[in-house]
């Protein structure tokens, strides 16, 4: 009598229909699921360092990075059963980054007691003017750095993710909308906000502490 074999994994019925290039992460997907502990090791050796860079760019921190990194790995495993081979693994896990990185704001600005603070109701359907992106300097001027991080805590989680994804990491619009799961216009609206109202407050701030600004800026 033959011997019945054991129904296929979630990850291994949709094998077939994953593109060819995602094949591999798929297979990884479910050689973690079955519980190899080697399997998870591969996929955290090849994504955690490059996932570490980019959360430490978001949050402006090594030690908030790290913590978010063990969150984003936390929550990867517990929705590794819905991984599909849709995309690569890692592009998978940067969108978990981002949205860890995006619940670490919302906590820290809950925190805040500012009385300024309101919840933005965007309305993408009305077009923004075209603002230009924040210069690359901003981030990397060693003199400017923790001033410009200071400054970015004060905007709003959903305004500081807009902003640091097309301006810092240097996606599109549509890029940025799918990391946040929300609607293109409503991410070009958040964008716009963000980019006014941190030109306005560094301007401030930066000639305040009396920081040559030079071409980082042109109003």
């Amino acid at each position: 009598m033959d011997q019945q074999s054991a129904p296929p994994s979630p990850a291994e019925e949709t094998a077939t229909h994953a593109p060819k290039e995602h094949e591999q992460d798929l297979q990884l997907a479910t050689r973690i699921l079955a519980g190899e502990r080697s399997a998870f090791a591969q996929l955290y050796e090849a994504c955690a360092p490059a996932l570490l860079r980019r959360l430490t760019r978001m949050t402006g921190s090594i030690d908030h990075a790290e913590d978010c990194l063990q969150q984003v790995f936390t929550e990867a495993l517990r929705a590794l059963p819905n991984y599909r081979g849709q995309g690569k693994l890692e592009a998978w896990l940067e969108r978990i980054a981002t949205h860890t990185a995006m619940g670490w704001y919302r906590k820290k600005y809950r925190w805040r007691s500012f009385v300024e603070q309101v919840v933005e109701q965007v309305t993408p359907e009305k077009s923004e003017p075209e603002q230009a992106a924040l210069p690359e300097q901003l981030f990397l001027h060693e003199e400017m750095k923790t001033v410009v991080w200071q400054l970015l805590d004060r905007l709003s989680p959903r305004k500081r993710m807009a902003l640091l994804l097309c301006d810092l990491e240097g996606h599109t619009i549509e890029d940025a909308a799918e990391q946040l799961g929300i609607p293109v216009g409503t991410a070009a609206s958040r964008l716009f906000h963000a980019r006014q109202e941190f030109r306005k407050i560094a301007l401030a701030e930066l000639r305040r502490q009396g920081l040559d600004v030079g071409d980082l800026f042109h109003d």
